[in-house]
């Protein structure tokens, strides 16, 4: 019977539950719509305008001010902690963003809100996030996806991007152009105002491979040397930001790099690093004295994760804590431009993961390059320790060829590529199942193109 077991084990077992489950165990007795009632209002996700406007609607209806408090005088919004407004490709109507607005002012226990759907040039969108920073006092968490609208909207930008005093801050975009007179300089203002930041990802991509849209060094210098002792996870990826590789690594300069001058101050505790691209071509060698960032010895001596192209992953793996450390590198092929060919490139890929002796999870991205079987058996020499392999294989190879090449890593558990591209000589199912044959470690295939990175063999980041 329910009272056999104290809350406590009961919450135990409900805070493992999936949500459709918990709905039913509320209708079992009081005892359980009383425990479970938190749990289901904690995390609320909003996938389109009928979900919006049923739970705006609830929450307005248990309104303490009216005469219609719920059964067991529950009320949600006392538990609503955190919204996930998506999906990430639609818009909600204004009736329903209406009808959300005029619920924000009852949540007063809101600490994050993670906004993927579009945002751009909606007054009622930018009215919501108004209302949050107003009444939601225990505020600290914000993702939002960012679009382009095709328009000045610096105003617009400036009132949605108006916190202070964040702990987990994220803006991404995939399309979205940028400039350092408009969004840069809206979030600069954000940051500075947020000294108790843990995590701080900004990532923008550029629709044009060939010019950054926003330069780091300016962003770091307008934060004025604010420090960020909580500061686990930085974020600066791909191909919107830009970085100047020669002002970093001159340390004869009176004036040092910002963005060098902001790492050296705050990187203690970050245990997730995401660095941009340089964009001018650099001189590889190993043993070139140019090609030196002089980063102190022992810089980064909490990293974990990291993520650069090529050249950052080099440098990160020469450092005595990372080559120590590190669990997880994710390397970008693509950027920059090398200048003799992409043989020098390789080995400095091949060195960086000999260095990294404790690297367990590794994920090579690339638009443009795939490799082949005898690469990827190459690449288990210098990561035998691999538990999680993500890669573009290329689309001539066999399966077989592929399967005897994951026999090489004895350790691997998960292996993620590009799958469809394969299905001409046999099913999902059968592809696994032979890959699987041949390499008896591994317990899980996907396709790269999906969003693997939720997947529970990947250390993921949350805010």
């Amino acid at each position: 019977m329910p009272t056999s077991l104290p809350p406590e084990l009961h919450l135990l077992v409900f805070a493992d539950l999936p949500r459709s489950s918990l709905a039913d165990v509320a209708l079992c007795c009081h005892q359980f719509r009383t425990l479970v009632f938190p749990l289901l209002y904690n995390k609320v996700t909003l996938r389109d305008d009928d979900e919006m406007t049923r739970f705006a609607s609830c929450i307005i209806a248990d309104d303490p001010s009216r005469q219609t408090r719920s059964i067991d005088n529950l009320n949600p919004a006392e538990h609503v902690k955190s919204l996930y407004i998506g999906p990430d490709d639609g818009d909600f109507r204004d009736d329903a963003l209406q009808l959300l607005s005029s619920a924000i002012p009852h949540l007063k226990k809101l600490q994050k809100l993670v906004w993927i759907a579009s945002v751009y040039g909606d007054s009622e969108i930018g009215e919501i996030f108004t209302l949050i920073r107003t009444h939601c006092v225990d505020f600290e968490v914000l993702s939002v996806k960012l679009d382009w609208g095709g328009y000045e909207h610096e105003e617009y930008m400036t009132s949605v991007l108006d916190f202070k005093g964040l702990k987990h801050l994220r803006l991404f975009s995939d399309q979205m152009s940028v400039d350092d007179n408009q969004l840069p300089l809206v979030v600069q203002e954000m940051v500075r105002s947020s000294p108790e930041l843990v995590t701080l990802d900004l990532s923008f991509f550029s629709w044009d491979d060939e010019e950054p849209l926003w330069d780091v060094d300016k962003f770091c210098e307008g934060l004025g040397g604010t420090r960020y002792p909580h500061l686990h996870c930085l974020k600066f990826p791909g191909r919107g930001a830009r970085v100047d590789l020669g002002r970093l690594r001159d340390i004869s300069r009176a004036t040092p790099s910002p963005f060098r001058s902001f790492i050296e101050l705050n990187h203690h505790n970050i245990t997730t690093l995401s660095m941009p691209h340089p964009f001018e071509p650099f001189d590889y060698q190993r043993d070139n004295a140019d090609a030196d960032l002089h980063l102190p010895a022992d810089i980064f001596p909490s990293l974990r994760t990291f993520e650069g192209n090529i050249y950052w992953c080099y440098r990160i793996s020469r450092l005595r804590y990372p080559a120590s450390r590190l669990q997880k590198m994710t390397v970008w092929t693509d950027r920059p431009i090398y200048r003799t060919g992409e043989e020098p490139a390789r080995d400095m890929v091949h060195s960086a993961l000999a260095a990294c002796a404790g690297l367990r999870e590794l994920v090579v991205r690339s638009a443009k390059t795939t490799a082949t079987a005898a690469r990827l058996a190459e690449l288990s020499t210098y990561a035998p320790g691999l538990r999680a392999l993500q890669c573009r294989i290329h689309w001539d190879e066999s399966l077989d060829g592929i399967a005897s090449a994951l026999a090489s890593f004895s350790a691997l558990r998960f292996f993620a590529f590009n799958l469809n591209d394969f299905q001409r000589e046999l099913s999902v199912t059968d592809a696994i199942g032979k890959l699987a044959e041949r390499c008896p470690s591994l317990q899980d295939v996907e396709d790269c193109d999906l969003n693997v990175e939720d997947h529970p063999m990947f250390s993921k980041y949350d805010i």
